[in-house]
């Protein structure tokens, strides 16, 4: 038997330890988007950014984040995260992947593409991350992935 004493000395050193750091990601949700501290460190914005989504007409399952003057500006929100208002584009996600949730999240590249005469960062749509979804007074629904694939025929 291998004892583990979980004296303050233990507990100090586990506290000391680095924490994972989630992927960039970028969430669609009720009236918002929002891009998440690991997305906006890496790609340099910060509260007052401006941005835009591009879709691409060829591929309307393909969407990208462009920085951009005069675009949607990026507030502050909640454990370090930006966030931007538009019950648009949530609609817009909502019913081009079925969603069935209130939210949706998906992993973002973050190393630009060319875009015509713009650089913008993928949203990789072909794979949500699983998300819980949280509404007042109903227990947490857990976003499926398989199930999304398989209803966007991925």
């Amino acid at each position: 038997m291998k004892l583990i004493i979980m004296d303050p000395e233990f507990v100090k050193q586990q506290l000391q330890k680095p924490k994972a750091v989630p992927p960039p990601s970028i969430t669609f949700c009720h009236n918002m988007i929002r891009v998440n501290r690991s997305f906006a460190e890496a790609i340099d914005l910060k509260a007052g950014s401006e941005v835009v989504l591009v879709q691409d007409a060829d591929r309307p399952k393909d969407f990208y984040l462009v920085k951009q003057a005069g675009g949607f500006q990026l507030k502050e929100a909640k454990g370090g995260e930006l966030r931007m208002n538009s019950s648009y584009f949530w609609h817009k996600v909502k019913e081009l992947f079925k969603v069935e949730g209130t939210a949706i999240k998906f992993k973002v590249a973050t190393t630009p593409a060319k875009l015509n005469d713009l650089e913008g960062y993928a949203i990789l749509t072909i794979d949500p991350l699983p998300l819980q979804n949280q509404k007042k007074g109903k227990k947490a629904e857990l976003f499926d992935a398989t199930a999304f694939a398989q209803a966007s025929n991925v």
